[in-house]
C-alpha cells in the first residue's frame, strides 16, 4: 500500500507502527496445519524465519502443537481470531535473520524509524499473515 502523511514536519524523525487485525482466517487452511506439523515433527522445516513467525500464533517464541490447535479452532470456526496475536505482523523488509532456522533467538523490530527526511520517503516493510505459512493470504482482505 501507499500512504501519505501531509502534515509531518520536515527534518524530524518519526516512528511508524503498523497494524492490521481483521479476517484472521484469510489464507489459513489445512495445508498450513500440515506444514506446521511437519516442522514440529522435524520432517521439513519451514523455509524462512518469517514463516516460523507466521506459525507461532500463540506467541510463545516457538512453533508447537498449541499453535496447531489454535489454527484448527479457527479453520473449524470454533474461534474467529487468534487469541494472542493480530492477523498480520509487520517487520522491516531489510531485516535478515542471523540464523533463519532460529528466528526467535533474536529481537526483530515491529516498527520502523523514518527520517530525518525532507521529501517523500519510501519505507519497505514485510507483512506476515499469522497462521499462513504457505503464503496464500490475500493482503487486500
Amino acid at each position: 500500500g501507499e500512504f501519505v502523511f501531509p502534515m509531518l514536519d520536515p527534518g524530524r524523525t518519526y516512528t511508524l507502527h503498523f497494524l492490521k487485525d481483521n479476517n484472521h482466517l484469510n489464507g489459513v487452511s489445512t495445508q498450513d496445519v500440515i506444514r506446521i506439523q511437519r516442522q514440529i515433527l522435524g520432517i521439513e522445516n519451514l523455509s524462512t524465519g518469517y514463516k516460523q513467525f507466521a506459525a507461532d500464533v500463540n506467541v510463545s517464541g516457538g512453533v508447537s502443537t498449541l499453535d496447531v490447535i489454535h489454527i484448527r479452532r479457527l479453520i473449524l470456526t470454533i474461534a474467529d481470531r487468534f487469541p494472542d496475536i493480530t492477523s498480520w505482523q509487520f517487520f522491516p523488509a531489510n531485516h535478515s535473520f542471523s540464523d533463519p532456522t532460529r528466528p526467535f533467538s533474536e529481537l526483530i523490530p515491529n516498527q520502523v524509524e523514518v527520517g530525518p527526511f525532507f521529501q517523500n520517503a519510501t519505507v519497505p516493510i514485510t507483512g506476515v499473515k499469522s497462521g499462513d505459512v504457505n503464503e496464500s493470504a490475500n493482503p487486500a482482505n
